[in-house]
């Protein structure tokens, strides 16, 4: 028995790739309950059957766009093939690329809000929301203006970014409330 147990193994380890599908208790309950339901034998050749219809789906829709556009005399560019689509980026893929934290990108649309008539501002590119958790995204060519917007920036407290700095650590410092606020008398008499 011990032996077919490590030939299994070594069998899916060679043969299977294993997929694991994280679901949110709050947004994702109604799938959640739908596999509650379903036999444990069952779950994967449900995922693999409507994975492979929407394959074939996406196929035959990619086919009939390709005959519809030889039949209009489209091919495309001239060199016969599509340009490919624009590289969509999130905050965490633009924070790496232009080496700044999500939360200072975060800051600098915060005074893009507040300020949206600032020259500064105005270099800022839109930005849009994406997927179920509408994730902040970008395309790939905004980083440019994103890398011009950051090198404009006056650096310094006293710098434009200051103010939607200190209201930030204002509103997280006031939790702690007593704490700070018998810190900062004692200072005062001191001083």
């Amino acid at each position: 028995m011990a032996g077919d147990v490590k030939y299994i193994t070594r069998y899916q380890k060679a043969n299977t790739t294993q997929v694991n599908v994280r679901l949110s208790k709050k947004y994702d309950a109604d799938i959640i309950g739908f596999f509650e339901e379903m036999e444990d034998t069952g779950k994967a050749t449900y995922i693999k059957k409507l994975i492979r219809e929407d394959m074939a789906r996406r196929a035959a829709e990619k086919a009939d766009g390709a005959s519809a556009e030889e039949a209009n005399g489209e091919a495309g560019s001239e060199s016969g093939t599509e340009p490919a689509p624009e590289k969509i980026l999130t905050v965490a893929e633009v924070a790496v690329r232009i080496g700044s934290s999500e939360p200072t990108i975060s800051s600098w649309y915060r005074f893009k809000k507040e300020n949206p008539e600032h020259e500064l501002a105005k270099l800022l590119p839109d930005f849009f929301r994406k997927g179920a958790h509408r994730t902040r995204c970008w395309h790939e060519s905004d980083i440019e203006k994103l890398l011009k917007f950051k090198a404009s920036i006056p650096q310094g407290r006293n710098g434009v970014m200051g103010s939607i700095t200190q209201k930030y650590q204002k509103r997280k410092s006031a939790g702690s409330g007593a704490q700070e606020t018998a810190g900062s008398h004692e200072t005062d008499h001191a001083a």
